[in-house]
C-alpha cells in the first residue's frame, strides 16, 4: 500500500499518526521555548505570581526543556517510521510507533491528570491519534500487526 494505491481509510489512518507525530514535535518546541514558568506553573507550585525562588524556577525550566527535547526527537522518530512502515510495508513499525506515542504524550497526560491538571488529556489526545491511526490502517490493510 504505496502511494495512491493505499485504500482510503488506510490513508486516513496514516495521516492522524502522522499528525501525532507532528503534535509531538510541535509541544515539544514550545517546550523547548519557555523562558519563564507561566502564571498556572506558579499556582501549582503554590506561590504567588513571581515569588517563585529562582532555583525551583530554574529546576522546573530545566525539566520542561528536557521534556521539549524527548518529545521533539520521539516525534521525529516516529514520522521516520510511519515513513519506514508505509515504503517497506513493515506492519511491525506501527507498534513501535503507538508505543512511543504512549511512553511520551501518553505518560505525560496521565501524570497531569493525577495532578489534577485536566489540559493533561491534550496529551492524552496526542497519543490516542497516533493509536487510532495505526488502528485504521491495520484495520484497512487487514493485516495483523504481529506479521511482517
Amino acid at each position: 500500500m504505496t502511494g495512491n494505491q493505499a485504500k482510503p481509510v488506510a490513508r486516513v489512518g496514516f495521516r492522524l499518526a502522522q499528525l501525532s507525530a507532528l503534535l509531538h514535535v510541535v509541544g515539544g518546541t514550545t517546550d523547548l521555548a519557555m523562558r519563564e514558568l507561566l502564571p498556572f506553573h506558579e499556582e501549582f507550585l503554590g506561590y504567588p505570581h513571581g515569588a517563585v525562588p529562582q532555583a525551583t524556577a530554574d529546576l522546573v525550566l530545566a525539566l520542561l526543556h528536557a521534556l521539549g527535547g524527548c518529545l521533539v526527537v520521539g516525534g521525529i522518530a516516529m514520522w521516520v517510521l510511519l515513513g519506514l512502515m508505509r515504503s517497506q510495508q513493515r506492519t511491525t513499525l506501527g507498534l513501535a510507533v503507538v508505543l512511543l506515542a504512549a511512553g511520551l504524550e501518553g505518560s505525560v497526560g496521565v501524570r497531569m491528570l493525577q495532578l489534577g491538571l485536566r489540559f493533561g488529556y491534550i496529551p492524552l489526545g496526542v497519543a490516542a491519534l497516533a493509536a487510532l491511526g495505526i488502528a485504521l490502517w491495520y484495520a484497512s490493510a487487514g493485516r495483523a500487526p504481529l506479521k511482517t
